[in-house]
């Protein structure tokens, strides 16, 4: 069970442009500040490498990461608590998009 966030918690923003990038995503994360970060100025590829360089850093430190837009992940440490159901909404909305 995740511990509430201290007060004072952040969120920090990222447009990561290079792969190397995702260092400073992590440090953030390894000092237990959360991360939205968007993909919309990288590769695919690139993308989907910080994605699982993430993945790894948040089963570490048994963190998170959510989809939370097209190119758009929060990722937080085990203190924040992230609810709502925006995964089904986007699903639905790639649903309907893939049927016109």
């Amino acid at each position: 069970m995740n511990t509430p966030a201290p007060k004072g918690a952040k969120i920090e923003l990222y447009e990561p442009r290079i792969y190397s990038d995702a260092k400073e995503i992590g440090r953030n994360l390894l000092s237990n500040t959360a991360v939205l970060v968007n993909f919309t100025h990288l590769e695919d590829e690139d993308a989907k490498r910080i994605v699982d360089f993430l993945t790894g850093v948040v089963f570490a430190i048994n963190g998170e990461i959510k989809r939370v837009g097209d190119q758009i992940f929060l990722v937080t440490p085990a203190n924040f608590e992230v609810s709502g159901a925006l995964a089904g909404k986007l699903q639905d909305d790639f649903n309907t998009n893939s049927a016109n």
